[in-house]
């Protein structure tokens, strides 16, 4: 895995920014920041360096939305990109 990405189709407009862990086999994948985050008024998440790379069939990722705003945020999509 090299890269992770996420959008939103429509960007939330108030409150706090929407945040996303994600797991593998328990362990976050992701290291600086740890979580994905949707600023207010943005559709693209940042872009956090990857503690894990490498996946392996049967791993279990567990994608937790872990705080949102006023909830108008909608359309999650994120995607795990890499080679094979």
């Amino acid at each position: 895995m090299t890269t992770v990405k996420a959008s939103l189709t429509t960007a939330q407009t108030s409150g706090n920014a929407i945040t996303i862990n994600i797991t593998s086999n328990t362990s976050n994948i992701l290291t600086t920041p740890s979580s994905l985050t949707f600023v207010n008024g943005q559709t693209l998440s940042n872009q956090p360096a990857l503690s894990i790379t490498s996946l392996t069939a049967n791993d279990k990722l567990e994608f937790n939305i872990t705080q949102v705003g006023d909830g108008t945020g909608v359309g999650l999509k994120i995607t795990l990109l890499g080679t094979g």
